[in-house]
């Protein structure tokens, strides 16, 4: 996820079929619940700034819970 231009060819995987899929399609998907948080929290948060994230999942009183952290530069600072 991220800004990529339209104009960007997708490369063969063996991990499964590259679409572009409009950002309102993403509740329609079968995926993990480790992707659907991604997503989400994407969507909330990621596309609005240029930080890079860490998530951690657990379980949360029986449902999937993930815990999220920005990826800092420590040596530069």
């Amino acid at each position: 996820m991220g800004s990529v231009s339209a104009d960007s060819g997708l490369v063969e995987s063996e991990e499964g079929e590259l679409l572009w899929i409009d950002n309102s399609k993403l509740p329609e998907l079968k995926v993990t619940a480790s992707t659907r948080a991604i997503m989400e929290h994407y969507l909330e948060t990621g596309i609005h700034n240029k930080q890079i994230y860490t998530g951690t999942m657990y379980p949360l009183q029986g449902e999937p819970a993930v815990g999220w952290n920005v990826l800092e530069d420590w040596e530069d600072k």
